[in-house]
C-alpha cells in the first residue's frame, strides 16, 4: 500500500490519480481527511489523518504502508524513523532541482540545502528511495492570475528564463517509480527542455485569453518589499533572486534532461501543455 503525503495538493492530488489509474492500493493523507474524502473525485481511495509538523499522527498512517510519496516538510527525520520501524520499503521523495547548485561562499540557496538535508536523511536510514528533482513548477505563474486579470504584470527580471515542469510529469514519474525497480536509487530531474521566462509565460497566457498582457520591470529593492509584506522568510527572499540572477546567466548549474520522457516513454509536457489545461486561473 502506498501512502501519499499531500494527497489533497497538487502534485499527491495527481499521484492519487495515476496511482489509481494503475491498479495501485493509495492511502491518501491529509490534515483534514473527511474534507478532502467529500472533495475527492476518485472513488475508493482510504483517507487518514495525517500532519507532519503533529508527530502523533505518523503511527497510524504507517501502519500497513510499504511504500511512502513523501515532500519536505518539518520532523522528516522523525517520520523517516517511524517508517522505517514500520517496515517502509521504498520513498518517493518530492526534492528539487535546486539541490544540484554546488555550495559557494556567502549563497544561500535555501530550498536547495533545505532539501539536500531532506535527502540526506533518506539516505542515511537505508530506507531504498527515488528522489524527484524538479524544476519550476508551471502553476506557480498562477501567482500572478490577479496581475493577469488586471492586464498589467510587475516582476523583477521578467526575461530571466527556467526550466518549468507539468505537475503531472512529477505525478506520473512517481507512480512510475512505485512500480520499477530499476528506478530505485535513482535521482531524476524532471524539466521540459524549453526555457520559459515571465514574459513568454505571458504572451503564451495572453495568446490563449485572446488579448495583450503588458510585463513591467520592477527593481530587485521593490521586489524583496513585496516580499517582505506578504511574510516572507528572508533567506527565501533571498534564495529566489539568486535563482533569478542565475536565469539571467543561462542556467549554468542546471542540467538539461530528458528523463521524463527516458522513463514515461513520451516528451514532458510545455508550458503552453499546462496554459492550455489551466487557463481558468486567469479568466
Amino acid at each position: 500500500m502506498i501512502l501519499t503525503i499531500g494527497a489533497s495538493g497538487e502534485v499527491g492530488g495527481y499521484v492519487l490519480e495515476y496511482a489509481h489509474a494503475k491498479g495501485l492500493t493509495i492511502r491518501a493523507a491529509s490534515r483534514n481527511p473527511t474534507k478532502s474524502a467529500e472533495a475527492c473525485k476518485i472513488p475508493g481511495i482510504a483517507w487518514v489523518k495525517f500532519d507532519l509538523s503533529d508527530v502523533s499522527t505518523f503511527e497510524s498512517a504507517l501502519e500497513g504502508i510499504d511504500q511512502v510519496f513523501l515532500y519536505h516538510g518539518p520532523n522528516l527525520d522523525e517520520f523517516v524513523n517511524v517508517a522505517k520501524i514500520k517496515g517502509v520499503k521504498l520513498i518517493v521523495f518530492l526534492s528539487s532541482l535546486a539541490v544540484v547548485v554546488p555550495e559557494e561562499p556567502g549563497r544561500v540557496n535555501f530550498s536547495g540545502k533545505n532539501h539536500r538535508a531532506d535527502e540526506q536523511i533518506i539516505e542515511s536510514s537505508g530506507i531504498p528511495f527515488v528522489f524527484l528533482r524538479p524544476g519550476e513548477f508551471c502553476k506557480n505563474e498562477a501567482r500572478l492570475a490577479g496581475m493577469v486579470k488586471s492586464g498589467n504584470v510587475t516582476v523583477c527580471y521578467p526575461q530571466a528564463k527556467s526550466f518549468r515542469i507539468h505537475e503531472r510529469d512529477i505525478a506520473e514519474v512517481a507512480v512510475e517509480a512505485f512500480m520499477r525497480p530499476e528506478l530505485v536509487g535513482t535521482k531524476p530531474v524532471l524539466i521540459h527542455l524549453e526555457l520559459v521566462s515571465t514574459e513568454d509565460a505571458m504572451r503564451m497566457i495572453g495568446e490563449k485569453l485572446g488579448r495583450e498582457i503588458r510585463v513591467t520591470e520592477i527593481p530587485e529593492s521593490e521586489g524583496v518589499l513585496n516580499f517582505r509584506k506578504v511574510g516572507m522568510l528572508e533567506p527565501m527572499i533571498t534564495s529566489y533572486f539568486e535563482f533569478k540572477r542565475d536565469a539571467m546567466d543561462g542556467n549554468k548549474y542546471f542540467p538539461r534532461s530528458r528523463e521524463i520522457e527516458d522513463i514515461l516513454g513520451k516528451p514532458a509536457r510545455s508550458f503552453k501543455d499546462w496554459v492550455d489545461e489551466n487557463i481558468a486561473y486567469f479568466q
